[in-house]
């Protein structure tokens, strides 16, 4: 059964969306986005969601998130983000949950964002199958590195099998008589 179930087009404005109690026997799913189209606005917080299954759960669902997800105390997969679910973290979102599971895709509002550890996300991401894209920023793009979700500079340039980041470090390389290729 779900604590909180939502289905549709619905955009959520202000306040916050609150779950919290015990989920001993483990068949309690907590906030469930499925089968619709979702805008969050406002901020969710499941907390004591302690059986195996997702506390917050995307299935089916395409969500723009411009808000916080806060999540403890928790079991299962805390943040999961289903195969056929697509997620947008506008530049405001903050997600803060144990982890992020799923094989969805995963969108990042990158813009005036630099390359590293994606921030606003903190959470680990190991358990992310799925694919990540970057929006509004041409110049970086999203890989799950030790765990986490980080921004890595996309490369200007390839040798051979080899990868630049700048064109300087490609055209050092190609004076070695390496074929530059664009």
């Amino acid at each position: 059964s779900y604590g909180l179930e939502f289905n549709g087009k619905t955009t959520f404005n202000g306040g916050t969306l609150e779950l919290s109690g015990g989920n001993n026997s483990g068949k309690l799913w907590g906030c469930v986005f499925q089968e619709g189209t979702f805008v969050l606005n406002t901020d969710v917080v499941v907390t004591g969601n302690t059986g195996t299954y997702a506390p917050i759960h995307f299935t089916d669902a395409t969500a723009t998130i411009n808000s916080s997800i806060t999540q403890t105390n928790s079991g299962g997969e805390p943040l999961y983000i289903g195969e056929n679910s697509v997620v947008t973290l506008g530049k405001d979102a903050l997600i803060n949950v144990l982890s992020v599971h799923g094989a969805g895709k995963l969108i990042i509002d990158a813009k005036d964002v630099e390359a590293g550890e994606y921030t606003k996300v903190k959470c680990g991401a190991s358990g992310f199958t799925g694919t990540l894209e970057v929006i509004n920023n041409d110049r970086l793009e999203a890989k799950i590195g030790n765990g986490k979700i980080v921004l890595v500079a996309k490369p200007v340039a390839q040798i051979g099998e080899t990868t630049y980041a700048t064109l300087a470090e490609a055209v050092a390389a190609a004076q070695n008589d390496e074929e530059l290729m664009e």
